[in-house]
């Protein structure tokens, strides 16, 4: 680069950290891939266990969260990962969306809820509203 110049890397915001909590495979793979074309660093996890251990080693911007991890709860998690991670970002996915459990979810500091399926523009929605955040 001469002097004066700015590469275009230099103009990119930075890499926005996101995990993927869901205990289904290609949801999880899906998503992984999703964030990834959209420039997001995506790692995914199976298991609420799991979703802590990572929280616990990386500090994370933005988590999706699916409401029913197996035998486990989202909503009863959503909780315990803002403790270990105040300021993370975490959107509650479900197949089984209600009013209901979107309310809770929200009052449980969630920054949104999004009903499966969704689209790869209502991700990257979510990506571009978070990556913005101050």
């Amino acid at each position: 680069m001469q002097d004066g110049e700015m590469g275009r890397s230099d103009l990119k915001p930075p890499e926005l950290r996101t995990l993927v909590i869901d205990d289904e495979k290609n949801i999880r793979a899906t998503l992984e891939m999703c964030l990834q074309g959209l420039g997001c660093r995506a790692t995914s996890v199976a298991t609420a266990d799991a979703a802590l251990d990572a929280v616990e080693r990386e500090a994370f911007d933005l988590a999706f969260l699916d409401l029913r991890l197996g035998g486990a709860s989202g909503i009863d998690l959503l909780p315990r990962l803002l403790a270990s991670r105040p300021g993370l970002a975490i959107v509650i996915i479900t197949a089984y969306a209600t009013f209901d459990t979107a309310v809770e979810a929200i009052k449980r500091g969630a920054v949104d809820y999004l009903p499966k399926p969704f689209t790869p523009a209502q991700i990257e929605h979510v990506g571009r509203r978070i990556g913005t955040r101050p």
